[in-house]
């Protein structure tokens, strides 16, 4: 199962990566350049799945407290804005979608926008508003589109499960860089965003074993979650 995942998705380790070392050994600028031409080569293959995964990945690194992710503070707007146009160029295609969620997401949004007026630095605050707003929008539509293909569900938890296991590898080795004040939070930037993630995964889980039934297929997943 996690050999047929990584020989699908070999491309997308070795990019996210490849980010990883050169926000450790590069001045932030060029890692910005380098993540950013990188990941508009894979918008180029047209794979839903790498894009919609290495968009997320980049959310994941700028939340991170990590110095070697400091880059993806900045690149994560540029991504936005690249996923944005991706959607936009595929748009025919994804325009019938649904996107439920983000409907349910819009009283939030607008409220955000307002009171972004009162924040003591509006510029920050209307542009996570319009940030968290666009990732709303988009990342249902691209979602929805993914799922067509028969191993978008099992690829996107088994991604993710990495991720996870990663951070307790880096654990056992460098204490330091995988908890906050005593608390573990492996690759996130806080216990408590680990603790969020953790719970969108499970319910991506279960949505995805209701619909194709991943626990009668791999057990041993199915022990994981």
């Amino acid at each position: 199962m996690l050999k047929a995942h990584y020989h699908r998705q070999k491309t997308l380790y070795a990019i996210v990566i490849f980010w990883a070392i050169c926000g450790a050994l590069l001045p932030s600028v060029v890692a910005i350049g380098v993540s950013l031409v990188t990941f508009i080569l894979l918008i180029r293959s047209n794979d839903f799945t790498k894009v919609l995964l290495a968009f997320i990945t980049i959310l994941i690194y700028s939340d991170s407290r990590a110095g070697m992710f400091e880059f993806a503070v900045n690149a994560k707007i540029g991504f936005i804005l690249l996923f944005a146009l991706f959607v936009i160029s595929k748009w025919k295609h994804l325009k019938n979608r649904s996107n439920k969620l983000f409907r349910y997401f819009l009283p939030f949004l607008i409220f955000g926008i307002i009171t972004s007026f009162w924040s003591h630095d509006f510029a920050v605050g209307i542009q996570k508003s319009i940030s968290y707003g666009l990732v709303f929008f988009l990342v249902p539509l691209v979602v929805n589109a993914a799922s067509d293909k028969e191993y978008f569900g099992l690829d996107m938890i088994l991604y993710f499960l990495v991720f996870l296991i990663t951070g307790l590898v880096i654990n056992l080795i460098l204490p330091d860089f995988s908890t906050l004040i005593g608390r573990y939070r492996g690759l996130l930037g806080n216990p408590n965003g680990l603790g969020i993630f953790l719970t969108i995964l499970y319910t991506i889980y279960y949505q995805v074993n209701s619909k194709i039934g991943l626990s009668r297929k791999n057990r041993n997943l199915h022990f994981l979650f």
